[in-house]
C-alpha cells in the first residue's frame, strides 16, 4: 500500500483523482489473470495434498486456510507478491500442515501437546458446567446441537461431545460398554 503522503491528487486510485472507483482496463485484466492463476495453483496443490487439507479442520488446518486466503488475495491484487512467491508460500504452508498432521498421527505426545481434544459437555442427564466454561460453550448451544441431531427428548441423549473441529457429536443412550468405547479419548471431568 503506498504511503498516504506520497499519493498526489493525480495518482490513479487516490480519492482526489476521481479514479478511486475505476482502474485502467490493463490493470483489471491483470487482476483477473492473477486471480485465476492463483486459484488454479491453489486448487491443484490442494488436490495433490489430499483430502485432509480441505477436510474437517483442526487449529493448524484453519490457520493454513486463512493464511492461504491472504496469500491468494495478495497475489491476485499484485500487492508486491509474485505468482511464484505466492505458490511457494502455499506449498510451504501445505508442507507444514502435512508435517504437523503426520507427526500427530504417529506420536501421541505430540498430538496431545498441540491439538485440541474432544470434550464431554453433557453426560447421563447432566450438563458438565466446568467443561462448558472451559470450552466457552453455552447450554443453549448444546441444546441446539441436540435439536439438530433430531433427538426428540433428553431421555434419548447419552452424551454430547465438542469435537476438536468445533462440531458437536450427540450420542444416543447406549449400553455402558458401547458408551465407554465411544467416549475413549474424550476429556472428562475429574472424579
Amino acid at each position: 500500500m503506498p504511503d498516504p503522503q506520497s499519493v498526489t491528487p493525480g495518482d490513479p486510485g487516490s480519492p482526489a483523482s476521481g479514479d478511486w472507483l475505476w482502474a485502467p482496463p490493463g490493470d483489471v485484466w491483470k487482476v483477473v489473470a492473477l486471480s485465476a492463476l492463483a486459484f488454479l495453483i491453489v486448487a491443484l496443490l490442494f488436490r495433490l495434498a489430499g483430502t485432509r487439507a480441505a477436510g474437517q479442520m483442526n487449529n493448524f488446518d484453519w490457520i493454513v486456510t486463512v493464511a492461504q486466503g491472504a496469500i491468494v488475495g495478495s497475489v491476485a491484487l499484485g500487492a508486491n507478491t509474485s505468482l511464484l512467491e505466492g505458490a511457494a508460500a502455499v506449498v510451504t504452508l501445505l508442507g507444514l500442515q502435512y508435517g504437523m498432521n503426520w507427526l500427530a498421527a504417529r506420536h501421541d505426545g505430540f498430538r496431545k501437546a498441540v491439538f485440541s481434544h474432544p470434550a464431554l459437555l453433557y453426560h447421563r442427564g447432566e450438563f458438565l458446567h466446568d467443561a462448558l466454561k472451559r470450552q466457552r460453550v453455552t447450554e443453549g448451544e448444546v441444546r441446539g446441537a441436540v435439536r439438530s441431531a433430531g433427538m426428540g427428548s433428553w431421555a434419548e441423549v447419552g452424551a454430547v461431545v465438542l469435537e476438536p473441529g468445533g462440531t458437536f457429536s450427540v450420542l444416543p443412550k447406549a449400553n455402558p460398554d458401547d458408551e465407554h468405547d465411544l467416549l475413549t479419548g474424550v476429556e472428562r471431568p475429574k472424579g
